[in-house]
């Protein structure tokens, strides 16, 4: 995995540095879909030959590194040392992807909000049918600092760009919701871990002079 992060984010900043007008490159993922290409290999299938879950996942983060190694905000950042944070992705499977079907990633930023939390809609789809494989939505920010955030329209303007945000999707809509529910899901069994009362031992004797221990709470 870390060895084709490498390959395709090195890839696709070559393909930027030796485009002879970078500037049309600017809105790749960012203004318009970004479109990145595979083929499900032979390591990356299951029993049932079909696409394991995580390799999707894999996919979409490799697509997204690529987005912006296209599009040059890797450049900037890290010309500027700039760093990126990743929040939860939520998945939607439609249908399987078969051994050595090929597959787009489809990579958009659809939204962005006031806290500076850009929102990609990635489309796993064939090619060659159209059919929808998955839906994936992943949150990122672009951090100058710890507590400083280059916000969307920022990073617009800085690239060229100019795009006026739209109205929340419903499928940001939904992810927000689960996001929510997921993390007060972990916070709940996080708290029932925290107020477990401790083991409480005691010694007994048997009426035969053998001593025991019950564990209880």
């Amino acid at each position: 995995m870390a060895a084709r992060a490498f390959y395709n984010v090195g890839y696709h900043m070559s393909l930027r540095a030796t485009h002879p007008a970078k500037h049309v490159l600017n809105a790749e993922g960012f203004a318009q879909p970004h479109v990145w290409k595979a083929r499900v290999g032979l390591l990356e299938v299951g029993l049932n030959g079909h696409m394991e879950k995580s390799v999707l996942m894999n996919s979409v983060d490799l697509a997204r590194w690529s987005t912006i190694a296209l599009n040059g905000t890797l450049g900037l950042a890290l010309r500027h040392k700039w760093f990126f944070r990743v929040g939860a992705n939520m998945v939607t499977y439609h249908e399987p992807i078969p051994l050595l079907r090929p597959y787009e990633v489809q990579s958009e930023v659809v939204y962005w909000d006031d806290e500076g939390w850009l929102y990609f809609d990635h489309r796993i789809v064939c090619p060659v049918t159209g059919t929808l494989y998955a839906d994936a939505i992943s949150r990122n920010i672009i951090k100058r600092t710890r507590k400083a955030t280059i916000e969307f329209p920022e990073m617009l303007e800085i690239l060229g760009l100019a795009r006026t945000r739209p109205p929340m999707p419903d499928v940001i809509r939904h992810y927000l919701a689960w996001d929510s529910a997921t993390k007060q899901s972990m916070e709940a069994w996080s708290d029932s871990l925290v107020q477990q009362p401790d083991d409480v031992v005691t010694e007994n004797v048997s009426s035969d002079g053998l001593k025991f221990n019950v564990v209880g709470k």
